[in-house]
Parts: C-alpha cells; sequence; structure tokens
C-alpha cells in the first residue's frame, strides 16, 4: 500500500525560483522607475495605477529573505528618486561637502527609509504565496501599502512626502475621497486596481476570467469616480465668483529672494523694499490681507519692526502673516521658534510657532552629528511649538502651517476642527534650487485642502505660491523663481468632513486586515468556505 502527499501549487504564477538575481533586480528598478515618474516635476500620474506590476512579478518568484531585500531596494529607489534634491540643499546651500550630502542621500534618505518598502516586500511576498483569493490578496496588498505609508509618515520622525496617492493631485473626480479616507484611500485604490490588473494578465488567454478578476477594481474606481463628481458638483467651480465669498481678499507675495542672498545683511533692506513695494501693489489692488513667505524678514521682528510696513497696514487697514524668528529667555540662554506672525497697523499681534519641526534642518536627532551641525549659521536649534495658535484676519480665522507641517494632514486637521475657515502655508523651498521639490510640495498641499473643505492661500519665497480652492482645484500659481502677487477671494466653507472628524481612521482599519492575512493567509479562502 502506498500513500502520496498532494504538492501544494504555487497562487498565480507564485513560486520560489532559484537562480540570477538579475531578472528581478531589473523589474524592481523598473518598478521604481515608474513611480518616479508618476509625480511632479515629470507627473505622468497614470504610471503609478502600473508601477508596482514589475515589483510583484520579481517577489513573487522569491523567498520571504529576497522579497525583503527586492522590497529594500525599490523602496531606496524610489526615496533617492524622488527627493534627489536633498542632495542639493545638502551640497550647494548648506556647504555639507559632496561625500556629506551624497551619503545623507543614500543612507538616510534611500536605505533608512527603504525599510519600509522592504517590510512591505517580505509581506506581500507571503500574501502572494499562501493566500489563494485573488480578489483577497489584492485587497490585502492594498492594505499592506496603506500601513507601510502609514508607518512611513508617522515613525521615525514621519516623512509623509509624495505618498503614491499624491502623484493624482491633478485629477479632481479621483481625490475627492481624501475628505473620508485621506490620501491613504486613494492609495488602498492604486493598489487594489494594479493588482486586479496583474493578475488578470496571469490569466490570458481567458478573457472570462480576466474580465471577472479586473471587474471589482472596476466597480470601485467608478465609485470613487460618481463619488467625487457629485462632490465636485457641490462646489462652484469658480468659487472667487461665487456669492459666498469672503469679505477680504488675499494676496500671496513671491519675492524670490535667492538662498544664498537671503542672509547677507547687504541685502536686507533690498529685500524689504521690493516685499513692501509689491505689498502696496496689492493692497491697491483691494487685499486687505497679505501673507508673506517663510522667515521673509532676515532679522527678529520682535525686535525691529519696520516703520514703512506699519503705515502701509494702517493706510489700508489691513493684516500681514508673515514668516520669522523668535526667541525667549535670556542672553545665553536663548531659545529659538520658526514662527509665523499675524501684524496690523498697531505691530505684533499674535504669533504661531512651528508644530512639526524638520529634523537635521531645524534640529538634529543625533546631536554628534556636528559634521552637518557646523557648518549651519546659528540658530540651528530650534524648539517645537505646543499650541495652535489660529490668526482672526479680515479674511476670517485660518491656520497657519510653516514649510513642511503641510504634508502633514493631522496638523491641518486639528486647525480647521479649532475653528479655522482657511489655511496658511508660508514657507521657504529656495533651499531647493531648480528640482522638482517645489511641485511636490504644491501638489502634496492640495490634499490638505480636500481633506479639510478648505481652501488654502500658500506664499513661498522662490515658488510656488498660489491658491488651493476647497476641491483641491489649483486656481492660480506663481511659477518657480519669479517675482509676483497673487490676489484670490477665498470662500467661506464651514461644513466639516468625514475625515476632519475621525482623521485617518481608514489607515488605522488596514492595521488588523493585515495581521489577520499575516497569521492566516487562508482564513478568507473562498473555496474552504
Amino acid at each position: 500500500m502506498t500513500t502520496s502527499k498532494k504538492r501544494k501549487q504555487p497562487v498565480s504564477g507564485a513560486g520560489t525560483e532559484k537562480g540570477s538575481l538579475l531578472k528581478p533586480v531589473l523589474l524592481v528598478c523598473l518598478a521604481a522607475l515608474l513611480q518616479v515618474l508618476a509625480f511632479p516635476r515629470a507627473g505622468l500620474w497614470i504610471l503609478a495605477w502600473v508601477q508596482a506590476i514589475p515589483f510583484w512579478y520579481a517577489i513573487s518568484r522569491a523567498g520571504t529573505k529576497k522579497a525583503f531585500l527586492l522590497g529594500w531596494l525599490y523602496g531606496a529607489l524610489i526615496s533617492i528618486g524622488v527627493s534627489y534634491w536633498v542632495f542639493y540643499a545638502l551640497y550647494v546651500y548648506s556647504n555639507a561637502g559632496f561625500i556629506v550630502s551624497l551619503l545623507f542621500l543614500l543612507v538616510v534618505n534611500g536605505a533608512l527609509i527603504g525599510i519600509f518598502w522592504a517590510l512591505y516586500g517580505a509581506t506581500a511576498n507571503r500574501v502572494l504565496r499562501l493566500c489563494p483569493s485573488p480578489f483577497i490578496r489584492a485587497v490585502g496588498l492594498a492594505g499592506l501599502w496603506v500601513v507601510m505609508e502609514y508607518g512611513r509618515a508617522n515613525l521615525l520622525g514621519g516623512m509623509p512626502w509624495c505618498l503614491l496617492g499624491h502623484s493624482q493631485y491633478r485629477v479632481p473626480q479621483l481625490i475627492q475621497v481624501a475628505d473620508i479616507a485621506g490620501v491613504y484611500g486613494l492609495s488602498f485604490l492604486i493598489i487594489f486596481t494594479s493588482y486586479t490588473l496583474y493578475s488578470a494578465c496571469t490569466c490570458l488567454p481567458d478573457k472570462r476570467m480576466c474580465g471577472r478578476r479586473v471587474l471589482p477594481a472596476l466597480v470601485a474606481v467608478l465609485a470613487v469616480v460618481v463619488y467625487g463628481s457629485i462632490r465636485l458638483g457641490q462646489y462652484a467651480p469658480n468659487p472667487q465668483e461665487s456669492a459666498a465669498g469672503s469679505p477680504a481678499t488675499v494676496a500671496v507675495i513671491q519675492g524670490s529672494t535667492a538662498q544664498d542672498e537671503k542672509w547677507e545683511k547687504k541685502n536686507t533692506d533690498d529685500i524689504m523694499s521690493r516685499h513692501l513695494r509689491m505689498t502696496e501693489e496689492a493692497l491697491a489692488k483691494g487685499a486687505r490681507l497679505i501673507i508673506w513667505p517663510e522667515t521673509t524678514i532676515p532679522f527678529y521682528l520682535q525686535d525691529k519692526m519696520p516703520e514703512g510696513l506699519l503705515n502701509l497696514l494702517r493706510t489700508y487697514d489691513a493684516g500681514l502673516i508673515t514668516g520669522g524668528f523668535r526667541y525667549s529667555g535670556t542672553k545665553n540662554n536663548y531659545t529659538f521658534y520658526n514662527s509665523a506672525f499675524y501684524v496690523d497697523g498697531n505691530g505684533i499681534r499674535a504669533y504661531h510657532d512651528k508644530l512639526h519641526l524638520l529634523p537635521f534642518g531645524e534640529f538634529f536627532p543625533l546631536g554628534f552629528i556636528d559634521v552637518l551641525k557646523l557648518r549651519y549659521a546659528a540658530p540651528r536649534q530650534y524648539t517645537a511649538g505646543t499650541a495652535y495658535t489660529l490668526f482672526d484676519t479680515a479674511a476670517g480665522t485660518c491656520g497657519s502651517l510653516i514649510c513642511f507641517e503641510v504634508i502633514y494632514p493631522r496638523l491641518a486637521r486639528e486647525f480647521v476642527n479649532r475653528g479655522a475657515d482657511f489655511l496658511v502655508n508660508i514657507s521657504n523651498d529656495s533651499w531647493f534650487g531648480p528640482t522638482s521639490a517645489h511641485y511636490q510640495h504644491f501638489a502634496i498641499a492640495v490634499f490638505r485642502c480636500v481633506e479639510t473643505r478648505r481652501p488654502l492661500a500658500r506664499a513661498a519665497n522662490t515658488g510656488i505660491s498660489g491658491f488651493i480652492d476647497v476641491s483641491g482645484r489649483i486656481v492660480s500659481q506663481q511659477p518657480p523663481f519669479t517675482e509676483g502677487i497673487r490676489l484670490y477671494r477665498l470662500p467661506v466653507e464651514k461644513r466639516t468632513t468625514f475625515y476632519c472628524l475621525y482623521g485617518d481612521l481608514f489607515a488605522l482599519l488596514c492595521f488588523p486586515l493585515c495581521i489577520i492575512l499575516w497569521i492566516c493567509p487562508r482564513l478568507l479562502d473562498p473555496e474552504k468556505a
């Protein structure tokens, strides 16, 4: 009598293969390239929907360890490709030196951030190998991607820069779902759809089976587009002409001061006169709230208030929001803050200290890295603020997001929950030179408007300055490295959103799903049911 054991069959082409690493490495490089090209400045957003297919093909034929390493390479290449401008900022403007700048890009932005994708590669490999249902695999891979992005946004200081959903910022019908699920909902939809396409390809030439596997994604995308179209119809396409407009026109000023000129004392008078000239022009055109970029004033505003500025604000009965440094304490024991000030004709009326500081830029998480610290001009160690300070302006109550704070949805959400009628983002992106960082930064800001249904006014030193309405439409923008004024009558919107009430609930719900799939990938097998 003989017995035989039934061998497990690989799922949808999944299995382990021994041999050369060249093919999977090339596939991973292709996937990373496609994702990088999906983001600004290339902005080929449609590539986001297929970029992961070569990656899944590569890891589905690998063991867990190999999938981990391939995921690490995948993430490192994406992070380096998207944020290559870090090297420019360090090497050109921070004088960190070529070696230090390159190592920072490769080690911190590449290898360290790549760990999140490495973990995704290992867990996705398990789902691909052991989960029998194509639909559940698609849900699981999308959920794992959201968990990976959420971890990247909140761990190790958090850097939610260019999450996959951000690539769709110019597709208004798709991004409206962010007022429910945030940008993570869109990332989930993209990965879910992408895997169904990959799964359908494995069924060729069986067209009927291909159709069955693609159908859930088509239904999901259609539902999101219908929802987005309905939401877009609820807001005027030209809100500046709406009868529900705010009582005051807002102007953003882009002075376009080069980073290497900004802190030269000999340029202080020229910088101030340029901004005062542009401010007077904007006031003459009807603006009653002026917004200057982050650190526009190259001195401490609490010590010296330009009389010419006060005279303009008094003459036109207007207000100004500007960025600048602030200090507290006594000599040899100062505490420094990166702040936003609200000024009227009588002087400083309120200030807001930056809440989320930039690692290595505004504080040094590893104090021994003096090789960077000593090359920066003082002060380099800032202290984070602790309060969400709202400014009461002629255009309404606003919350101020300073520089990179606009990439953190929780900050915008908290300002709106505390009563902000609109959001302001002041920034100094001149550090990044002629790179794609300006376009990426502006693209991410679009999602804060959709999530909270609040308009945003953005003033950046070298751009991109402009206005975004409550549906994420870019109403007006000033090109980078150009001097200009943009005016807009902000609409008043008081309604709240599901996202404002419950935050990243959708992303958090992906965690138990992923735990279930990891512990028991066959639990949801329809054949067993």
